[in-house]
C-alpha cells in the first residue's frame, strides 16, 4: 500500500512545479484524455440557479461540452447510460492501518 501511495503521489505532483496552462480532470471516462486549458477556470460569474445566484466558473460552458459533449440536448433513449459505480471493497485486518 505504500508503494502505491509513493507511485500515486510522484504521478500527481510530475507537473506541479511547471506552468502548463492546462488542468487534468481524471474522472470517470477521462481518464486518458482529460487534459483542458486552465482558462476555464480562472474566474467566475454569478448565474442563477434556483431562485439564487451563485458563482460558476468563467468556461463553464466550454468544460461543459468536454465532459458531456452537446450537455443541452438529451441523448437518444438508446444511448442513455449510467456512467458511475458504485466500488465496495474492505480492508479486512488492515482497516486499522488506512
Amino acid at each position: 500500500m505504500d508503494q502505491l501511495k509513493h507511485f500515486e503521489h510522484r504521478i500527481l505532483t510530475l507537473w506541479n512545479k511547471r506552468d502548463t496552462g492546462f488542468l487534468y480532470d481524471g474522472m470517470g471516462s477521462h481518464l486518458r484524455n482529460g487534459i483542458f486549458p486552465a482558462s476555464l477556470l480562472s474566474g467566475a460569474v454569478d448565474m442563477p440557479f434556483e431562485g439564487r445566484m451563485l458563482p460558476v466558473m468563467v468556461g463553464y460552458d466550454a468544460y461543459l461540452r468536454f465532459l458531456y459533449g452537446d450537455y443541452m440536448e438529451w441523448p437518444l433513449p438508446h444511448q442513455r447510460a449510467v456512467h458511475h459505480e458504485n466500488v465496495e471493497f474492505s480492508f479486512g485486518p488492515y482497516a486499522d492501518q488506512v
